[in-house]
């Protein structure tokens, strides 16, 4: 016979079990639209190495392809539809319009805007290491520092390196996040 808080512990860890599992769920859904993303910058920065000369319609073309399938991925996710905090849209703003106003001061420096942004999106995966563990912290620094570097001394092998940077980034994050345990 189970006793009644032999009972309740059992249900807090069913509880508990059914959150994580909810969670991880969502990483991995998360992981796709990384790795989605990652692959078109790999192939975008392939393009920009070999075919130079068209680096601000390839980039802004892998932008508009990334942004068109976003959209199409969710429908094919199997995760029941829930609402978003409204607080990550207003935070998403908000990186949006820095990201926005600092790549205006920068002004027509196309390489030298890739890199801010570069460093923002790997920010934002070094904050999420500071809950969830240093792999991501290492993966943010990382990619940091390969993008600041290539920009400053790589020359015309930059597009090289931010394929490996960003978009290989991008491509371990979501590996990492599909596989989340």
């Amino acid at each position: 016979m189970i006793t009644k808080e032999q009972a309740q512990d059992m249900l807090a860890s069913i509880e508990r079990t059914e959150h994580r599992s909810a969670q991880y769920f969502n990483l991995a859904q998360y992981g796709r639209y990384a790795q989605l993303w990652g692959a078109i910058l790999v192939v975008g920065h392939a393009i920009c190495f070999f075919c130079p000369g068209n680096e601000p319609m390839v980039l802004v073309s892998c932008d508009i392809v990334t942004a068109l399938l976003m959209p199409l991925l969710r429908r094919f996710d199997v995760s029941p539809r829930r609402r978003t905090d409204r607080r990550l849209w207003a935070a998403a703003a908000i990186v949006i319009g820095f990201g926005a106003l600092a790549s205006y001061l920068i002004g027509p420096d196309l390489r030298a805007i890739e890199v801010l942004w570069t460093c923002m999106i790997m920010g934002a995966i070094m904050l999420r290491g500071l809950l969830t563990g240093t792999r991501w912290i290492v993966l943010g620094g990382v990619a940091c520092a390969t993008s600041v570097l290539a920009y400053l001394y790589l020359g015309s092998w930059y597009h090289v390196a931010m394929a490996a940077a960003l978009g290989g980034g991008l491509l371990l994050a979501g590996t990492w996040l599909r596989g989340a345990r």
